[in-house]
């Protein structure tokens, strides 16, 4: 399964790698947009006990165009989302396919923050049940990626100390109809120094991270803290995009059920954009 995951995601990195957006013209006007592929493989995806033999990919595609500038700063956009999820336990919830039409307001008050707010339809199919299921989900998002070169990294020529993380709300936060009146909170923060290995263009990068989750039910899944601490290898990809490949030790603290697991994970994470 997860050898055709990872040749899936090869044939679209090389199909697209020569591909480079050009604006769109159509009706005397032209349109920017962008092509984002991104995903990972986790083992294990989670620190909870019941996913402790499991190992989970993912896999987004994401086409976006601008429509509209509504100021220097801000855009109003449209959007599609394909994405696959498997896993080898066969979890229902982990394995399906989602696609989802939106648009959403773009706006960057800096070169280092990015926020957006929309909604989009979404529908999404289990591989292993056959059901079916759509809604029309609220979305907003925020990002961050600032990078500093401080005295004490100085020595080291192309070393950098990077802050970088997201935010997002769903409403709602899952299509089962258990969760259709759930809103779902989620944040991640991480502070790393990235460090060049000898000459190349890759880094080394030591890092500590958060993972926070909240939902307005209470559920134990999606009421959490998870402080972590890591090493990665990042390989840089030409024009923009790298892939990541590392490994964290963390600590889950399930606040919502007063349960906690500690533990290791192993990923690769990717990111393209054209």
């Amino acid at each position: 399964m997860f050898r055709f995951c990872f040749l899936t995601l090869a044939v679209l990195l090389n199909a697209a790698l020569p591909f480079q957006a050009e604006p769109l013209r159509l009706f005397n006007r032209s349109y920017d947009y962008s092509l984002e592929i991104y995903g990972s493989f986790n083992a294990p995806p989670d620190l909870a006990e019941i996913y402790q033999e499991n190992a989970k990919f993912e896999l987004y595609i994401k086409p976006s165009v601008t429509l509209f500038r509504l100021s220097e700063k801000s855009v109003f956009a449209a959007y599609a989302t394909l994405v696959l999820l498997k896993d080898s336990d066969g979890f229902e919830y982990n394995n399906k396919y989602t696609f989802a039409l939106g648009s959403e307001i773009r706006f960057r008050p800096n070169d280092a923050v990015k926020l957006s707010f929309g909604g989009k339809w979404k529908m999404e199919q289990e591989f292993s049940t056959g059901v079916m299921r759509s809604a029309f989900v609220w979305t907003a998002d925020a990002s961050v990626y600032k990078t500093w070169q401080p005295r004490w990294l100085s020595r080291r020529e192309g070393s950098e100390l990077v802050l970088s993380g997201w935010a997002n709300f769903r409403h709602p936060g899952s299509l089962h109809l258990s969760e259709r009146n759930n809103g779902q909170l989620q944040a991640f923060g991480k502070l790393a120094v990235a460090v060049p290995y000898r000459t190349t263009d890759l880094k080394v990068v030591p890092f500590v991270s958060l993972l926070a989750k909240a939902d307005q039910k209470g559920r134990d899944f999606n009421n959490r803290l998870e402080p972590a601490l890591g090493l990665e290898l990042k390989i840089p990809l030409k024009r923009d995009g790298s892939i990541e490949i590392g490994a964290k030790t963390a600590y889950q603290n399930r606040f919502a059920s007063r349960t906690s697991s500690t533990g290791g994970t192993v990923y690769v994470k990717w990111y393209k954009r054209f």
